[in-house]
């Protein structure tokens, strides 16, 4: 891959968030993803106690020794701890398909600022938009754990097999991370999957550069989400920008 596309694709990540810094109409597409994360993972905390309280009632009761007590008391912030990681982890696992109408709208204002308005873009409506995310985030996900699964099992059996295990793991994730995020600007040209996977392999500098930063910046905590808006935006301006060979007006 070579370096100067690396180094041109990870720009891109701090364009996108330029650009949607510097399009205050976009900021009620950009909060989206965040709002729905809120509303997902608060459902299911307040479910999820509900569900604790309706299903292992024992938990909430005295025990008879103080021992026990303090056993349950244990348990009981074990349990909790899960259900706030797992309710979180869904939220975020959700958020990108429940905003993927104001995700494609940030797309596509990015795709208008390098070459204007087009009737040649592909529209689509909120359910079309809706499961084609979901189909996305159900392969990325499923990728995910079978290639970084079996990466992982290796290191564990085979532990000197890190050296070329992790740096692997980094590579994957960093493409996975452009194919979801590509996804967006990628639909307004009615890419299919073949079409896609030529794009990157093509652009594969780009894209690892790109994956790379992205998936960099989501490992700070909350950065993440709040970053999905930008990165999209970004990966909008990568492929607007490399289809038509120059630089973006951010």
């Amino acid at each position: 891959m070579p370096a100067l596309g690396i180094i041109t694709g990870a720009g891109f990540v701090f364009r996108g968030i330029a650009f949607v810094a510097r399009s205050p109409k976009l900021y009620r597409h950009a909060v989206v993803p965040a709002l729905a994360m809120l509303v997902v993972a608060s459902l299911l905390l307040y479910f999820g106690h509900r569900g604790l309280h309706a299903f292992v009632p024992w938990l909430f009761t005295e025990a008879s020794s103080g021992l026990g007590d303090a056993g349950k008391r244990v348990v009981r912030a074990l349990a909790y701890v899960a259900l706030f990681i797992g309710s979180w982890f869904v939220g975020l696992l959700l958020a990108q398909p429940l905003s993927s109408s104001a995700l494609d709208a940030i797309a596509l204002a990015a795709r208008e600022s390098i070459q204007g308005p087009t009737r040649d873009l592909v529209r689509t409506s909120f359910a079309t938009s809706l499961f084609r995310s979901i189909r996305v985030t159900l392969v990325t996900v499923g990728v995910s754990i079978a290639a970084l699964g079996t990466l992982t099992v290796i290191d564990f059996f085979v532990p000197p097999a890190a050296v070329v295990t992790w740096p692997l793991k980094i590579v994957i994730a960093s493409f996975l991370a452009s194919w979801d995020l590509f996804d967006y600007a990628m639909s307004l040209d009615g890419l299919g999957v073949r079409r896609r996977t030529a794009w990157i392999a093509s652009h594969r500098g780009a894209a690892f550069g790109f994956g790379l930063t992205a998936f960099g910046l989501t490992l700070v905590p909350f950065v993440g989400l709040f970053l999905l808006p930008s990165a999209v935006a970004g990966a909008s301006l990568l492929i607007a920008t490399e289809n038509r060979g120059r630089q973006p007006t951010v």
